[in-house]
């Protein structure tokens, strides 16, 4: 039962409970399900629409009500009805539109939860929106030919509008002019301006669900970080602002938070809603580790540090499953995870296929080799195995083959490279030129003279194309040319990489088949990994952990973060964190 007297959480979205690449990160939404579970309401406080609220929010048990339109329009979303509406009068708000048609500005119209613009507007969005916005605002709005016209034909008034500036002395001269005419104004963003009818904010919009519902204000917790988020602030019993709030919106608030991209909603249920420690890892109980490779497992130079060997021997002991989860074929599984006790598993070609290695694993391994030597081998089953359809992967291939770069084909466990495409991987490592551990030419590839024979014939044996370029922006241009082909999943292993499976295709969907076939609940499996190709897993695994050295782009996908990156036992320390 819940102690805390918080019975609500109002929550501003963008530079709140989303992170700079608008998302909900995992830890935020695992303190969010937490609140929910002890009857606690979540209620989205906005300036978007309800349209505008990202799915994954509207999805949490505890999401019944939300603020939107900065507080015009407060919505009953289980029964799809307003609670309250306060729309600025048609007249004024043509008597506004005709006012700033002085400024260089972009306008944009909100009316019951829809977002409108016109096709002038949204050609200008490149100058006039902030890039991480850009998506949103593009996609939330329908293109009317006037929005004059619009608004004399709404008899009971307007929802808010919604300007982008560029530059602060225009906003602040169209700012000074609106506020006399006595409407609400409040922004949310540098160069942005948002107006609504007079006395209508977040505040007001929260005053009037409270009542509604019958709650003191000593129930309710509110959380911002923009000057819109003020009213609701000071309205809450307890206001929160986030770590890159407006010195404003700090000067208001009960409390400081961490950042939007630190997990501070997260934070801040943790201390006063959970009532348990903000900064403790999670409670889990762990039968199954998957673990990449390149960045994550081996540190720069493809070893396993014996510190994160022994944690990984001391799991097995126990009985928890601990395998490889990697973008590489069979055959390039390193030398290094060799001794580890207990290995039989392991999903490689970022899971289009699954192995169960045997009894005898580094022999399975040898199998794969292009030259093998005198090691034995041994033959492993294939639990998983999803190659490109044939027409598909000739297409990519020929679209790779018009780019420099370093190409791999993965087929059956093994991994194939043109000689030219071998010399340029010598090369590649020798310079260091990659985020991705170093292999050694140990009879692991099998090399070709050219790889256009070997695809003629056994098209439809490939996992997966692996290509490395010289340059990120090299990589981006390949990723376009890409994009337009049917079938395929595109996802990257380092900035300069481009990896291609069949569709549907990833470590997070193999992960799980893995885990039902050996009677492993999602919920007991750990994922950890540091790139793009791990993001699937990452999502999809019970629990997820990212390398302290892992892209940016993850990170919201993470549970916890280590403190060391891979050349410094950052797996070993995840593992005794979470007590693997």
């Amino acid at each position: 039962m819940n102690s805390s007297p918080i019975r609500l959480i109002a929550l501003d979205l963008d530079g709140t409970l989303l992170d700079d690449r608008k998302q909900i990160s995992r830890r935020s939404l695992r303190a969010l399900r937490a609140a929910a579970d002890q009857g606690v309401l979540l209620v989205p406080a906005t300036g978007r629409t309800v349209a505008g609220i990202p799915a994954e929010l509207l999805a949490l048990p505890g999401v019944r009500y939300a603020i939107t339109a900065n507080g015009a329009r407060v919505m009953d979303l289980a029964e799809n009805r307003a609670l309250s509406e306060d729309y600025i009068p048609r007249d004024l708000a043509l008597q506004v539109y005709d006012l700033l048609t002085q400024y260089e500005c972009l306008v944009d119209l909100f009316q019951d939860g829809q977002g409108y613009t016109t096709e002038a507007n949204a050609a200008q969005a490149d100058r006039y929106v902030p890039e991480n916005l850009r998506a949103y605002v593009l996609n939330s709005r329908v293109r009317l030919p006037d929005l004059r016209a619009f608004i004399a034909q709404q008899e009971r008034g307007l929802e808010k509008l919604t300007l982008f500036f560029l530059s602060e002395d225009q906003r602040q001269k169209a700012w000074a002019k609106v506020a006399a005419l006595g409407l609400e104004v409040v922004s949310s963003l540098p160069l942005n301006m948002e107006i609504s009818a007079a006395g209508v904010t977040k505040g007001s919009g929260l005053r009037a669900l409270a009542g509604a519902l019958d709650l003191p204000a000593e129930a309710l917790m509110a959380c911002g970080d923009g000057g819109n988020d003020i009213p609701m602030i000071t309205a809450a019993g307890l206001g929160v602002a986030m770590g890159n709030a407006f010195p404003e919106v700090k000067a208001a608030a009960d409390f400081i938070t961490r950042t939007n991209n630190e997990d501070g909603i997260a934070y801040a249920i943790h201390k006063f809603v959970l009532g348990d420690d903000p900064d403790a890892d999670p409670r889990c109980d762990i039968r199954m580790v998957a673990l990449d490779l390149d960045g994550t497992l081996l540190n720069h130079d493809s070893q396993i540090t014996p510190r994160t060997m022994e944690a990984i021997a001391d799991a097995i002991r126990r009985g928890i499953v601990v395998l490889p989860a990697t973008g590489r074929g069979l055959s390039s599984l390193p030398v290094a995870i060799h001794p580890m006790p207990g290995l039989r598993y392991a999903l490689t070609s970022n899971g289009a296929a699954v192995w169960d290695l045997g009894e005898k694993p580094v022999d399975a391994i040898f199998s794969r080799y292009g030259d093998p030597g005198d090691h034995p081998t041994a033959e492993p089953k294939r639990l998983l195995y999803t190659p490109l359809p044939a027409d598909t992967a000739r297409t990519v291939f020929w679209i790779l083959s018009g780019f420099e770069g370093e190409l791999s084909i993965f087929a059956g466990g093994q991994t194939l490279k043109s000689e030219e495409g071998m010399r340029r991987t010598m090369e590649r490592m020798n310079d260091f030129r990659s985020t991705e551990a170093k292999q050694k030419n140990d009879g692991r590839f099998v090399i070709l003279p050219e790889l256009a024979p070997w695809m003629e014939d056994h098209a439809a044996d490939v996992e997966k194309f692996c290509m490395f370029f010289d340059t990120v922006d090299q990589a981006q241009e390949a990723l376009k040319a890409l994009e337009p082909v049917e079938g395929i999943e595109l996802t990257q292993g380092a900035p300069e990489n481009v990896e291609v499976t069949a569709a549907g295709v990833n470590k997070g969907t193999a992960l799980l088949a893995l885990g039902r076939a050996l009677g492993i609940q999602r919920e007991q499996i750990l994922a950890i990994g540091d790139s793009e190709n791990d993001r699937a897993m990452l999502r999809e695994a019970g629990v997820a952990a990212v390398m302290a050295n892992a892209m940016p782009s993850i990170r919201s996908l993470a549970d916890l973060v280590s403190r060391q990156d891979c050349d410094h036992d950052g797996v070993a320390e995840l593992f005794e964190r979470l007590s693997v």
